[in-house]
Formats: C-alpha cells, sequence, structure tokens
C-alpha cells in the first residue's frame, strides 16, 4: 500500500504491479491525506472493496444469505498491535480483543 500511496513505479516489479492493481480502485478514497494517513486509508478502504469482491462470488453469496457463512475483513496496525473488524458491509465494528 506504501508503494501505492506513495505513487512507486512498480514497472520492475511485474507481479507486485499485478497484485496492486486492485487498489486503484480505492486510491481515491484517500487522495488529498497526509502520506501516513494515506496508508492507513488505502489499507482499510482495500480491504472493505476486497469484502464486496469477495461477497460477490456465489459460494460465498450463498452461504452468507443461508446465514452458514459471516465475512468479515480485519485490519492489523503492526505499529500498535490493534485489530480493526469490518463487517460485510464494510463498517467498522468493535475492534478486536
Amino acid at each position: 500500500m506504501t508503494a501505492v500511496a506513495e505513487r512507486h513505479d512498480l514497472r520492475g516489479t511485474p507481479a507486485i504491479a499485478e497484485w496492486l492493481e486492485h487498489v486503484d480502485a480505492t486510491d481515491s478514497a484517500a487522495k488529498g491525506a497526509e502520506p501516513d494517513d494515506r496508508v492507513s486509508m488505502l489499507v482499510r478502504s482495500n480491504v472493505v472493496a476486497q469484502l464486496a469482491n469477495l461477497s460477490t462470488h456465489p459460494s460465498v453469496s450463498r452461504a452468507v444469505n443461508a446465514g452458514t457463512v459471516n465475512v468479515e475483513g480485519w485490519v492489523f496496525d503492526i505499529g500498535t498491535g490493534a485489530v480493526t473488524v469490518f463487517d460485510a458491509a464494510g463498517s467498522e465494528v468493535a475492534p478486536a480483543a
């Protein structure tokens, strides 16, 4: 996410560039933010975007609708050890203990 936030040229690392392509959709959420906040915002918006993407998979969608699966996204802050949990709708829920 730092590479995206700082606009690194990733042409020399095509596998990483391809892996980070999906971040482009979440990049607009962090425009104008301070550099440190930008990375955090990108990470969070990417988790929410991936939850939405995962929920479109037919087997996941069926299981969620049947109540047999609960989809969550977690963001781990390495500096503090805090975990933030997002529900399937992308809303932040109580932090994990």
